[in-house]
């Protein structure tokens, strides 16, 4: 009898504390299920929201290395026609971020590279970390070669003109 009573009284609070029915029967799974349920929607939105922002930016960062690569192309081909100076200040960046965490990770990435990883505030908000700031184009357009062959491939020129 005393193993009996032993028995129930186990299988009672296993029942009541930790199945899903005996959960149910005081209305605990179901609030944890629409709480769980709740953050998982709210998750997959996050999740959309930060794909469709990863593509927005670099769709539009495309587009400012697209022009600056046109406005470039432009300068070197006055510059060596003699139509125009080519001093200025010219930033070889090998990293663009919207998010400015992000862009001093890389910075601290590329100055253990032995590069400068200065930040620069560019086109758009973005963020640029530079491999080098150069004086004249031809300086930079060097390095830019370096910089593709030794940090990133994607790298380009910066400059204010």
């Amino acid at each position: 009898m005393k193993k009996t009573l032993i028995l129930i009284t186990v299988m009672a609070i296993t029942l009541t504390t930790s199945c899903k029915k005996g959960n149910s029967w005081f209305g605990k799974s179901s609030k944890k299920q629409n709480e769980i349920a709740l953050l998982a929607k709210k998750n997959s939105e996050l999740q959309q929201q930060l794909k469709e922002d990863s593509l927005r930016f670099a769709k539009e960062l495309a587009s400012i290395k697209s022009q600056y690569e046109n406005k470039l192309s432009t300068l070197q081909q006055d510059v060596e026609s003699g139509n125009a100076e080519e001093s200025n200040v010219y930033y070889v960046v090998v990293g663009s971020f919207k998010n400015m965490k992000y862009a001093e990770n890389y910075s601290r990435k590329v100055k253990s590279m032995g590069h400068e990883g200065k930040i620069v505030d560019g086109p758009s908000n973005f963020h640029l970390v530079t491999y080098g700031t150069y004086n004249s184009l031809r300086n930079s357009l060097s390095a830019l070669k370096n910089a593709r062959s030794g940090v990133a491939v994607e790298s380009w020129v910066y400059f204010n003109k």
